[in-house]
């Protein structure tokens, strides 16, 4: 980080920091998901936790017309292929163009394979506060704005 940033760490990513991602909730893990797609400049609405059809977020890039969804999954075991192939049929139904399944402990094998060649994107979890950390170490100041005002989200 350039020296003459004055920048805070919000409290929530500061708390997944010291504590880990595992001791989230699975609400406080979709909302991480979807802070990390706003930093990098998308627009996100969470879904209601209830009756979601299968999709936690809608993530959309300004005005586009086009839109992607994520399925977040705060489980204690690698996601398996039935979970992906569930979440497919989800991201087909929505009509978006590309899909992330977010997961905090990875994928078998059987998932990878079945993912392969789709426009689906298996992600850990555990890397989002990482992630969000090196673009504040990168000192690019439009994302350290959209950190330091996170009043100014679209949900």
């Amino acid at each position: 980080m350039r020296s003459d940033e004055n920048f805070d760490i919000p409290n929530r990513l500061r708390q997944v920091l010291e504590k880990g991602v595992s001791l989230l909730n699975d609400r406080e893990f979709e909302e991480l998901a979807g802070e990390f797609f706003e930093i990098m400049g998308y627009t996100v609405s969470l879904t209601p936790v209830t009756g979601d059809k299968g999709i936690d977020l809608y993530i959309r890039l300004g005005d586009s017309p086009t839109f992607s969804v994520a399925q977040c999954k705060h489980w204690q075991t690698p996601i398996g292929a039935p979970t992906v192939r569930e979440f497919y049929g989800a991201f087909v139904d929505s009509g978006a163009t590309r899909g992330f399944l977010i997961a905090t402990n990875g994928f078998t094998e059987t998932a990878k394979a079945f993912a392969e060649g789709k426009p689906i994107v298996l992600a850990r979890g555990e890397s989002i506060p990482i992630s969000i950390m090196s673009i504040i170490a990168r000192g690019e100041r439009y994302f350290l704005l959209r950190l330091k005002d996170p009043d100014k989200r679209h949900r």
